[in-house]
């Protein structure tokens, strides 16, 4: 009785709950997880005047309250806790997905909130992430747990049943969310223990005194690591989540908000180890919207979860503070190289590694639905069922401008034909040298004493051409030219240039003033050395521009 009184306070003091007949209602139902006694059953804010069954043979629909039975079908089929999913509202053309508009939505209307994990989809409740997954699950397993977990009535097996809209009784959802707060081990619920006949003296054999004693009937269900890992989750949605407003504190809570579609039914359902309960609010009549009566949207963690938190702070009042279980601790392996594959193949080999491929198209020359790039990379380990981005060829690449690089240390050259993908090739002479003006210098160097030692020999050797020539100051065009013509058959080196060279001394002959400075000093008549003086002069000339033409 006493609990039967902290259920009529609790929706008495609900702001939410008026007294007049043509408002919303309310149901609440509490059972003892641990043998699914009854402790509470409220049907309606006023049973004496409405004598409505909101509880048992009244059904409704529970809209989010109903994804626990989601999670645990896909556990049961070795889907990792930390499988993403597109959280993208609206989601349309959904392969499967049955509805009026063909799509479905968050609550909170359009967004995108990124790829979101299985506990960060339960914490907020995020319809598209479910829709997905009840789609890979099958809803036939949904139904088939949801049974197997104490829901008692037919059930539709639709993809949208993860989203509630399937009607079940109040007493059916407490019960089956006793089932997770006793370790996936189901009890039915009951409520009367034992009958007796009235007239039967005390002393008389039980068979003679008892008419129906009731008998416990348990039956483990769902494996108790499920049952510790989605009440794990559900422990998100009233520290973090939507169910907030159901809070204990120093108590642990795990529960699951639900808001039927057009705010015609709000919902909570949510446990202790110890008590299971649910709440229901809605119109009695019908499917009716409540949010003209309430004058904006309404939800199960605003309207329900206030009751059922007020109903709990009385019930578990000489209860002692008992924790859950702990979850499983999630899994994790190494991500697969799949670059250079086919996208197709490559999503393969990422699901049979329980992770999840995400593509991304990118402009590029390769073939159509080839990976060029994934992130992370090959070997990384991660959480199983976390996301793989992947980079896929369109086929369609645009046109690269080759930046210019010329000037760059070699490192930031290939930085930057690596970030319009190209691929550097690199000299190892040009890339050897930051010295190649000392390399420069030097070749000059060699070939004027190459010159140098033509000259002289050619002049010791009795070469009356270039002996004549060099016997005389150089003071004119004309002089100039003869020592062209005497020099030029002995620079053998000068074939080395091909016709670059020869055309710069062509060149350099008309650009000649009709005086060129004297180098000699006629006075010591020291022909070798003005010789030599003299070769050298003319080669600063004639070289350089050689040099400059090919420098290699």
């Amino acid at each position: 009785p006493a609990w039967q009184d902290y259920a009529q306070d609790a929706v008495d003091a609900s702001t939410a709950i008026h007294p007049e007949k043509n408002s919303p209602d309310v149901s609440l139902v509490s059972v003892r997880a641990t043998d699914g006694a009854i402790k509470a059953m409220l049907s309606g804010k006023n049973y004496n005047r409405d004598q409505y069954d909101l509880v048992w043979r009244g059904t409704r629909q529970v809209g989010s309250a109903f994804k626990p039975f989601t999670l645990v079908a896909a556990f049961e089929q070795g889907f990792p806790q930390g499988k993403v999913y597109s959280s993208k509202s609206p989601l349309c053309n959904l392969e499967g997905w049955r509805s009026e508009s063909g799509c479905v939505s968050n609550a909170e209307g359009a967004g995108d909130g990124g790829y979101l994990d299985l506990w960060g989809a339960t914490q907020n409740s995020v319809n598209v992430v479910f829709a997905q997954l009840a789609l890979e699950v099958g809803p036939e397993h949904i139904v088939d747990v949801a049974n197997r977990m104490g829901i008692t009535v037919g059930l539709d097996a639709v993809p949208s049943i993860t989203l509630g809209v399937e009607e079940v009784p109040t007493m059916d959802m407490a019960a089956a969310f006793a089932t997770l707060a006793n370790d996936g081990k189901r009890c039915n619920a009951w409520a009367v223990r034992r009958v007796e006949f009235a007239n039967a003296p005390k002393d008389a054999p039980k068979d003679e005194r008892v008419l129906y004693q009731h008998e416990l009937q348990c039956e483990q269900v769902i494996e108790p690591e499920i049952a510790h890992l989605v009440t794990a989750m559900l422990q998100r949605v009233v520290c973090c989540g939507t169910g907030t407003a159901a809070n204990l504190p120093g108590r642990p809570v795990a529960g699951k908000t639900g808001t039927a579609q057009d705010y015609t039914n709000v919902y909570f359902a949510g446990y202790t180890p110890q008590v299971s309960t649910a709440v229901w609010v809605g119109f009695a009549n019908g499917q009716v919207p409540m949010d003209s009566f309430y004058g904006g949207s309404v939800f199960g963690g605003t309207v329900a979860a206030p009751i059922w938190h007020d109903f709990m702070v009385r019930a578990m009042q000489g209860f002692p503070v008992q924790g859950f279980e702990a979850p499983p601790p999630p899994e994790s392996g190494p991500v697969p190289d799949v670059v250079g594959l086919q996208v197709e193949e490559a999503e393969r080999i990422l699901a049979k590694a329980n992770l999840t491929p995400i593509r991304g198209e990118v402009d590029s020359f390769k073939p159509a639905g080839t990976v060029l790039t994934q992130s992370p990379g090959g070997g990384a380990r991660l959480r199983l069922g976390s996301a793989v981005t992947l980079g896929v060829s369109n086929g369609k690449g645009e046109p690269v401008v080759i930046p210019g690089v010329t000037g760059l240390t070699q490192a930031a050259a290939v930085h930057r034909l690596e970030v319009v993908e190209l691929i550097a090739a690199i000299d190892a002479f040009r890339a050897a040298g930051e010295a190649s003006g000392l390399l420069r210098r030097r070749r000059e160097e060699r070939l004027r004493e190459r010159v140098r030692r033509l000259v002289v020999s050619s002049m010791q050797s009795g070469d009356s051409g270039v002996a004549g020539v060099f016997r005389t100051p150089m003071r004119s065009f004309a002089h100039f030219n003869s020592l062209v013509a005497a020099v030029k058959p002995n620079l053998a080196f000068f074939e080395a240039f091909g016709s670059p060279g020869m055309a710069a001394l062509e060149r350099l002959r008309g650009s000649i003033p009709d005086e060129v400075p004297v180098v000699a000093d006629a006075k010591r008549g020291d022909i070798g050395s003005t010789a030599a003086r003299q070769a050298t002069a003319l080669f600063d000339v004639l070289a350089a521009d050689a040099i400059t033409v090919n420098p290699y």
